[in-house]
């Protein structure tokens, strides 16, 4: 059998099988929380850092909107500092003159 959770139905009785399979074993404690970017000046330049934030260690997804100046990261709860403040480099790898505010 596979991991997929299905519904079998027999004439009295609807079973509900694997539905929430290990939830307790498998979550993983993320945070998620959105960040104001200072003078992000160019939408190739958010689009670069965002791709380049995705692939840090840790980080689950990440979201830049240039036009509302925030990024919105996702990462493991354990690594979460480590991750902004590899993400603050990163930013300021692409384009120096943006800020994230902390």
């Amino acid at each position: 059998m596979n991991d997929c959770s299905y519904v079998q139905f027999d004439r009295t009785t609807i079973i509900f099988t694997n539905i929430n399979k290990n939830m307790a074993d498998d979550k993983e404690e993320n945070m998620k929380k959105a960040f104001k970017l200072e003078d992000l000046d160019c939408a190739a330049c958010a689009a670069k850092m965002e791709a380049a934030i995705a692939k840090l260690p840790g980080v689950k997804s990440c979201s830049i909107n240039y036009m509302a100046q925030k990024m919105i990261l996702e990462a493991e709860d354990a690594e979460f500092d480590s991750v902004v403040k590899a993400s603050a480099k990163l930013i300021k790898e692409v384009e120096p003159d943006c800020t994230l505010v902390l």
